[in-house]
């Protein structure tokens, strides 16, 4: 994972510091800011759970949330086939995948924090929607990489 990057999905969970590190459980290290899950196999297993600062490299204190109940079913997944991209006067930039809207940024650097875009070649093929959650999910167990991003209403 690409730390500068996850600091800036970090920043902006200031008031929950417990969202602004880095979470070590098991064979993976997980990040999440509630709006931007990211999952990554880690080449060591840790036998207790530990979160570190982004900012500062310290163990923080506190449960961090158990993201394990957020992710979807495979079975409530479904591919990704139709990809846009839209600015709308006065908003946000956006991506729609399959009719969900997604934060362009928000997006951009989630993906960019495993080094990859969101809609590189080899990613496309592995990016579905969750459409009764509003969520972006790129799965890639080969390399042992998952993100999720939450769609945003737009009016």
């Amino acid at each position: 994972m690409y730390l500068e990057k996850l600091k800036r999905l970090a920043k902006g969970a200031a008031s929950r510091p417990i969202l602004q590190g880095l979470c070590y459980r098991d064979d993976e290290i997980l990040y999440t800011n509630s709006y931007v899950l990211i999952i990554e196999k880690n080449s060591r297993k840790v036998d207790e759970e530990f979160v570190v600062s982004l900012m500062n490299g310290k163990i923080l204190s506190g449960n961090y949330p158990d993201l394990k109940s957020i992710k979807p079913s495979q079975d409530k997944l479904e591919k990704v086939t139709d990809i846009r991209f839209e600015i709308k006067p006065f908003k946000n930039p956006y991506y729609i995948a399959n009719g969900i809207y997604f934060n362009k940024k928000e997006m951009e650097t989630a993906f960019s924090c495993i080094g990859l875009k969101p809609f590189d070649l080899e990613v496309v093929d592995k990016i579905y929607v969750a459409k009764e959650k509003r969520m972006l999910v790129y799965d890639n167990q080969d390399k042992g990489q998952y993100v999720l991003v939450l769609g945003v209403r737009i009016e």
